[in-house]
């Protein structure tokens, strides 16, 4: 599911927060400018508005060779004994190693 569109600074294009439907219960979008997750979820970034994960090309691949990417989190809502985090994994692309 499309959560909305998120600006990122140098990147060529529009960037979008999409993830599973059940995420939409724990999500509030900032405009363009951010997003809070509540109480769990699961998002990822993309290149265009998908509703569905079936296009493997949908997320969005940056080069990160000396550049750096920079966010705020804001974990004073997190109780104890719960995972929060963010991190950069390896998705499925046109090919093994295509991307960043």
């Amino acid at each position: 599911k499309n959560f909305g569109p998120l600006d990122v600074k140098g990147a060529p294009s529009q960037i979008y927060v999409v993830g599973p439907d059940w995420t939409g219960d724990f999500i509030q979008m900032h405009g363009t400018s951010g997003f809070t997750l509540n109480g769990g979820g699961r998002v990822y970034f993309a290149t265009k508005p998908a509703e569905d994960f079936s296009d493997k090309d949908m997320y969005w691949q940056t080069d990160l060779v000396g550049s750096h990417f920079a966010y705020t989190l804001d974990l004073s809502n997190v109780g104890c004994k719960c995972n929060a985090a963010g991190y950069f994994i390896g998705m499925p692309g046109p090919a093994a190693g295509d991307g960043g």
